[in-house]
């Protein structure tokens, strides 16, 4: 298994989604490192999208909320969060030929799965990242 570090994590994010700055306006805020897990931030008006890696078992996840400003960011505010993976199966978008595990960084190394949440990011949340619109799947 891959052993990474928040450094590692936030550099290779900050390469691979600097397009949430050039195409939608987002600013990067930073990376965080809470017990057995990594973040790397970027807001724009009251969105915020979290890029998060699980490192105690090298899970990787997206979350996107709104009202960010106003609410605690957590992925258990189901109202103001959703999970890209959620939202691609919301959005029968999930093409895979294999389970979800199969694409995370224990299994194909961190830059390979992040290549795969940056496309479940622009194929699934376009228009949320524009903020046009928002999905809650309560």
């Amino acid at each position: 298994m891959e052993d990474i570090s928040l450094a590692t994590f936030e550099k290779s994010v900050t390469t691979k989604f600097e397009f949430l700055i050039l195409q939608y306006n987002y600013e990067y805020i930073g990376s965080e490192s809470h017990p057995f897990v990594y973040y790397v931030k970027y807001v724009k008006n009251d969105l915020m999208v979290r890029i998060e890696l699980g490192y105690r078992h090298n899970y990787l996840s997206i979350y996107i909320f709104n009202k960010s400003d106003k609410i605690e960011a957590t992925s258990q505010n189901f109202k103001h969060s959703i999970s890209i993976l959620e939202l691609a199966k919301h959005n029968k978008n999930l093409n895979f030929d294999k389970k979800i595990e199969d694409y995370m960084p224990v299994k194909i190394g961190l830059e390979k799965s992040l290549d795969v949440f940056k496309t479940l990011l622009l194929e699934n949340a376009d228009e949320i990242l524009k903020d046009k619109k928002w999905v809650s799947l309560l």
